[in-house]
């Protein structure tokens, strides 16, 4: 298991020298580094066969192109040794290699978001978080003086008079409102600063998003989605997809059609579930366009076209469904006829739940993220093996036993290591699903978790982050 004190270096399979740093160097540093590495090498080797922890220490200067370049085909030749031989070992190393490239592309969007965006934003709201601290202890202390009061109240009650009853019954009355009042204004506030941290954690994505572009075509492919999902959900998976790589939005556009539905309910992403559909195709009234008639208002049309539904169902090759005429006014502000067919049946097809339109659009994105993040990895086998490899190593004692299993929540369970939250390390006991990529994707694109920058409270994780934006970068 890597330790935060060890030296950065990257696992070079192929490298005649062992493990070798991060490409940040050149010149003289380079050459130091090598004269020291034997040490190193001799020392690291009896603990850790998959090498020293790359996250430790950050590139000494701005990346270069040829640096990412470097250690992006260290990925490649990684992964390719695993393909030869699929083992724990080379496992680790190929996940290795990608937080050696993630360390490249923190230091590269790190130093444009310190160009771009303002630092004071945080500072801001960090000085709001902790007045909401602050108030939210305050309303805990009072609630816990009114709890207190009301069991003195109750057992004087018997002793009193009916005004003194009245009294004490309007005393807890107006009290209870009190608190209840200032419980939902500290609740609307939390909303309100929460979605704050995820619109600059998002801005920050979105520098993230434009530097891996650099590399890669980046965040201008959509996955499709079934056309039965809703407009707002077409423009969720839309903004969502601008935080992938094209090639995994395009991996993604295949195999079962996916259904997006809103709900107020958990999110989730089910690869294979069996759905009532009802599509809906509409035609033209005729395949020749001399025989097609419009009129300028609705009043003008007749009630019916001369044509029944049965004959233009044949004309069409008999499609599924059940059809009639409907009036449609097209973009020419004309009114036709055109064939409805309405098709409902039952599918086996991938389905999505994203949050409805009750939740904030910051919310609604970072869970989008997620979601397509589970998609995602269902269709791109290179991920799991990092993200799982990942989580092994994270919740493994240097003696190799496992951490203990923690329950999460009903039929949930997870092994909490030091993640930014414990729902990271859940197994699936799966050779594809994890959390890692997931929470990975919504932290460092839309902003949850403190970004894993330990912003706003919430623990830093660099490992994470930079397998993250090395996968991202290189996979």
């Amino acid at each position: 298991m890597d330790h935060p004190g060890d030296p950065a270096v990257c696992n070079g399979i192929n490298d005649p020298g062992g493990p070798r740093r991060c490409p940040s160097q050149r010149g003289d540093r380079r050459r130091d580094y090598r004269r020291a590495l034997y040490a190193a090498q001799k020392a690291a080797a009896t603990q850790n066969p998959t090498g020293p922890d790359v996250d430790a220490l950050a590139p000494a200067m701005l990346p270069s192109d040829d640096d990412v370049a470097e250690a992006t085909a260290a990925v490649a030749a990684a992964w390719s040794a695993y393909q030869t031989m699929e083992t724990a070992e080379n496992a680790q190393r190929y996940e290795s290699a990608v937080r050696c490239v993630g360390a490249l592309m923190a230091t590269q969007i790190d130093h444009q978001v310190a160009n771009e965006l303002d630092a004071t934003e945080i500072t801001h709201i960090e000085s709001q978080r902790e007045q909401l601290d602050a108030d939210i202890d305050a309303l805990s202390r009072d609630q816990k003086a009114y709890a207190e009061r009301l069991h003195t109240l109750s057992g004087k009650v018997r002793y009193m008079s009916s005004e003194e009853r009245g009294e004490a019954q309007q005393e807890i009355n107006t009290r209870h409102g009190e608190l209840h009042q200032r419980a939902a204004l500290l609740s609307a506030r939390r909303r309100e600063l929460e979605d704050a941290m995820m619109r600059r954690g998002t801005k920050e994505g979105q520098i993230a998003s434009a530097t891996l572009a650099r590399y890669r075509p980046y965040g201008t492919s959509t996955t499709q989605i079934h056309p039965t999902s809703s407009a707002r959900a077409h423009t969720l998976i839309a903004q969502a997809s601008q935080s992938f790589p094209d090639s995994w939005m395009e991996a993604a556009s295949r195999g079962l059609p996916m259904v997006v539905k809103e709900s107020s309910a958990r999110a989730f992403y089910n690869s294979r579930s069996r759905l009532s559909i009802n599509e809906i195709n509409e035609f033209d009234y005729s395949d020749d366009p001399s025989e097609e008639q419009s009129w300028r208002t609705r009043k003008e049309m007749p009630a019916t076209p001369d044509k029944n539904p049965h004959d233009r169902v044949a004309e069409l090759g008999y499609p599924r469904g059940t059809a009639k005429w409907v009036p449609v006014r097209d973009e020419d502000k004309r009114w036709r006829w055109k064939l409805r067919l309405t098709d409902n049946r039952t599918q086996i097809l991938s389905e999505m739940r994203v949050p409805n339109s009750k939740s904030s659009p910051e919310s609604s994105h970072r869970t989008s993220v997620h979601e397509l993040s589970h998609r995602v990895e269902a269709h791109q086998p290179s991920l799991p093996v990092a993200c799982i490899a990942f989580r092994e190593r994270r919740t493994t004692s240097p003696d190799g036993t496992r951490h203990p299993v923690e329950r999460y929540a009903k039929g949930e369970y997870v092994r909490p290591d030091d993640f930014v939250t414990s729902y990271v390390g859940k197994d699936y006991e799966s050779s594809v699903h994890t959390e890692v990529l997931s929470m990975g994707m919504e932290s460092v694109f839309a902003g949850s978790r403190g970004s894993l920058k330990g912003y706003f409270g919430h623990k830093p994780d660099p490992e994470h982050r930079n397998l993250i934006l090395g996968l991202c970068a290189s996979v």
